[in-house]
This record gives C-alpha cells, structure tokens and sequence, in this order.
C-alpha cells in the first residue's frame, strides 16, 4: 500500500485515501482510544479530516 509506511495507522490512512480519493472535510469513526488511535488521528488529521469521533469500550 504505502512503500514508507511505518505502521498500521499510516497504512489504514493511505487506505482510505485509496478507496475515498481525497479525506479533506471528512469526518471519521475511530474505535478505542488507546495509543494506536491517538497515532491513527495524528495521521488522519495531517491528511485533513475535519472531524473525529472515538469510540471506547469504557
């Protein structure tokens, strides 16, 4: 997917730029809030998702 990813939040965002084209404006679900989701949002959020919402078991 990515020839630099690092790891599976850079892949998952490059992911869904592939399927989505563009993630500017786009508001995103991510499920937990442990240290992989706070990576997942730097990411997302770099690649201009406007809006995140965090969902977590507790």
């Amino acid at each position: 997917m990515a020839e630099n990813a690092v790891n599976i939040s850079s892949v998952a965002v490059d992911l869904a730029k592939k399927i989505f084209h563009d993630l500017n404006g786009r508001s995103v679900l991510l499920l937990g809030a442990g240290d992989m989701a706070e990576l997942a949002a730097r990411h997302l959020t770099t690649n201009g998702v406007r809006d995140i919402i965090v969902a977590n078991r507790t």
